[in-house]
Parts: C-alpha cells; sequence; structure tokens
C-alpha cells in the first residue's frame, strides 16, 4: 500500500521459513479492530536517497558479493516516524529472492536476461541493525543506516554476512519488531511487528560489474570511488622555472598566470602546488609544503607510538617507527631543520626518552644519518651525472 511518495507499506507473517502476506494496517476509519499492535500500526518508513535507487533500478542495480563480504551502494538508509517514543524496537534487514530465475547479462543488448531456473536458496539470515533494541524517540529522531551490512557468495560464511547467490535477483525487506516483555508475548507475536518494502531496492547479485553504466554511476555517486574519478580538482598544471627567471618575470604567483588548459569541458589553470606518489612539489621547488605535510602526518604517528610505547621492546619499537618514516624523499637544505626535529623525536620514541635527552648519541645507536646527511648520500647516490639535471634543479640541491 503506497501512502505517499517514498513511501510503500506491507505487512508479513511469520510462519517457520516460510514468509507469506498478511493485511495490511487497518485504517481507523473502516470499522473494524487492526490487526497490528497500536505501537506497530502506525509505524511509516521512507527510504533516503529515492532518487538514486531509483537512477540504478533504471538501469538494472547490481551489488557485489565477494567471499570476504562487500558493503552495499547504495547504502540502505531509512527515515522512521510515528513511532512510540517510548516502547522498544528491534529493526531487521533481510534479502528474499525475487523469483526462482537465474540471469545472465547480454551485451549486446545491454540488459539482463533468464538464463535458467536458479541455483538453491541459500541459507536464510538477518541482520540486526546495530542499535537495536531501541526506543522508538532514538530511532525517529535520525536517519536509520545499515552501512555495515555486507553481502557474501560464501555459504561457509561465519561472520553473520548476507548470504546470496550470484547472479539472482533479490529485494531487502526491513522488519519493525515491537519488543513484548509481557509473558504472552508469543501468542501475539504476529502483531508486534510489520515488513516495509522498496521495489527501487531490487538488485542482481554480482561478483563483477556487468554494466558499464552501472559502474560508471557508481563511481560518480559513491564517496569511497573518489580514486576512480578524472575530477577536475585532480587535474592539475605547474610551472618551474629558476630564480632568475621568476625575479625577471612580470608575475611570480601562478594565479597571476595568464593562460590555461582546455581538457574536454574542463579547464586547468595554473596551481601552486601539486601531489605526485606521495609528494607535494611547489612552483618554486621549495618543498615547504610537503615538508609541513610530512610534519603533521610524522609527529601524529609518533604521538601515537609514544602511548603503546610503554608496552614494545626497542626493537619492535624501531621498525614501528621506521615503517612510518616519511622523511627518505631528497630534500632541498632549505627545509633540512624541521625533519631533523621529526627525526630526534623519532630516536627519543625508540629509546622511550625525555623530550629534552640529547639525541646524537641515540641516532649513532641506530645508525641513522642526520637528515642533511642522508639527503646528500641519498641525492649523489643515486644520480651519477649532474651535467644533465636543468639548473633550477641544480639550484634547489
Amino acid at each position: 500500500m503506497s501512502t505517499g511518495p517514498g513511501f510503500l507499506t506491507t505487512a508479513a507473517m511469520i510462519n517457520g521459513s516460510e514468509w507469506s502476506p498478511a493485511c495490511l494496517p487497518c485504517s481507523p476509519d473502516e470499522g473494524r479492530t487492526c490487526s497490528k499492535a497500536p505501537e506497530v500500526a502506525s509505524v511509516r518508513v521512507q527510504l533516503e536517497m529515492q532518487s538514486l535507487w531509483r537512477q540504478f533500478d533504471q538501469l538494472g542495480t547490481e551489488m557485489i558479493v565477494t567471499k570476504a563480504g562487500r558493503r552495499m551502494f547504495p547504502t540502505f538508509q531509512v527515515h522512521i516516524s510515528g513511532m512510540d517514543p517510548a516502547a522498544e524496537y528491534v529493526l531487521l534487514l533481510d534479502f528474499i529472492p525475487v523469483d526462482d530465475k537465474r540471469y545472465r547479462y547480454a551485451f549486446h543488448s545491454s540488459s539482463w536476461m533468464v538464463a535458467g531456473r536458479g541455483d538453491i536458496a541459500a541459507p536464510g539470515r538477518v541482520h540486526f541493525h546495530p542499535d537495536s533494541p531501541a526506543r522508538g524517540a532514538q530511532w525517529v529522531k535520525q536517519t536509520v543506516s545499515f552501512d555495515r551490512l555486507k553481502l557474501t557468495n560464501n555459504l561457509l560464511d561465519d561472520n553473520g554476512h548476507m548470504i546470496l547467490n550470484s547472479m539472482h535477483r533479490y529485494q531487502p525487506r526491513l522488519h519493525v519488531i515491537l519488543v513484548d516483555r509481557s509473558r504472552d508475548s508469543q501468542r501475539y507475536a504476529h502483531r508486534n511487528f510489520c515488513t516495509f518494502i522498496f521495489p527501487e531496492t531490487r538488485f542482481i547479485a554480482v561478483t563483477a560489474y556487468q554494466n558499464h553504466r552501472i559502474t560508471q554511476l557508481k563511481i560518480a555517486c559513491n564517496p569511497f570511488a573518489k580514486g576512480f574519478r578524472a575530477a577536475d580538482s585532480e587535474n592539475r598544471i605547474i610551472t618551474f622555472n629558476s630564480t632568475l627567471q621568476r625575479q625577471n618575470c612580470s608575475w611570480s604567483q601562478p594565479t597571476q598566470h595568464n593562460f590555461s588548459i582546455q581538457l574536454d569541458s574542463s579547464t586547468i589553470t595554473p596551481s601552486r602546488t601539486t601531489r605526485d606518489v606521495g609528494v607535494v612539489t611547489d612552483y618554486q621547488l621549495s618543498f615547504t609544503d610537503h615538508i609541513v605535510t610530512t610534519a603533521w602526518s610524522c609527529r601524529f604517528a609518533l604521538y601515537n607510538i609514544r602511548k603503546i610505547r610503554p608496552f614494545l621492546t626497542e626493537q619492535t619499537a624501531q621498525l614501528l617507527v621506521q615503517a612510518l618514516s616519511r622523511l627518505d624523499y631528497c630534500l632541498p637544505a632549505c627545509t633540512v631543520k624541521p625533519a631533523q626535529l621529526i627525526q630526534n623525536a623519532a630516536a627519543r620514541v625508540v629509546f622511550n626518552e625525555l623530550k629534552k635527552a640529547h639525541v646524537a648519541p641515540l641516532l649513532i645507536s641506530l645508525h641513522w644519518l642526520p637528515v642533511a646527511a642522508h639527503t646528500k648520500f641519498k641525492t649523489f647516490g643515486s644520480v651519477s651525472d649532474r651535467i644533465c639535471w636543468p639548473v633550477f634543479a641544480v639550484e634547489c640541491v
């Protein structure tokens, strides 16, 4: 029964492993007794991100299933209303096959086709929302998200993930259950729950995306797929020149450059900094921005290591500090001091020394070269001939 845009209300009864439809919630003006408890009959659920679900549904939603388990996108999120603020409710989510057929994707027609009878149904499971049970006042005050739910095709899964068969179509169902603590609660169990189904959330379980349009839509909408996007903000252009050239130029900041590059529908203008393979490079090749970023991340890592240092051996602490080291880049002399301070702090953490402890003997014991010597060693050890270097690069060494 539809109750407005984005709403769908149905009821169901549990009879062993069989689900059979029951009467819908009664209307007060029908002149008969409602079959559901009052705390349940008034519950209404609205699907969040409904427009996004419909975009996927028009293309044929696909959800990845793996042996280790994969989260759903779009995430199943709902907004609930009409609950009794003082009553306690449990929220469950399960998946039922839409039919008994197995599907395959026809690339020539870009559509799903029936490939035969479906496989034997996987063991039925339900996913409890981690906040269950909770009072109605808590459920209605915020969006309810099942973002921890994972889908798997491993029939022997023991992690509580939802087990689905690949290339089969499924329909998620949300169950709202009233917590009845009376002694005869089992007698009225059929009155204490209701089920909500949103047709636009049905999907086909796959081990790899079949429809390229689904792949593109997930990359465009999933915040965790940022690395796959060719976003305008990730396209950077930067210019390098020597100190003399910068002094002779009429402009010295990249924002004053009067040129741009047109790439498809994107316009790329010069940037002050760019990041490549973890290194923040600025237009002056001073590495100042890189040092600031590196120093902040290193200090944060050392802060966390120091908190667990009493539980670590000296060798383990040294291995952990070296694993988190980010000072291996060749740096110009003007930025050595901040990096040296980080190295000194790392040595004190390894030996669990105070912040004012003399660091020279610690570096000798660890066989660590000071940052300046380490930079020269790596620079001249990796490049045997500097004649081929640009003039501005030689100036920075």
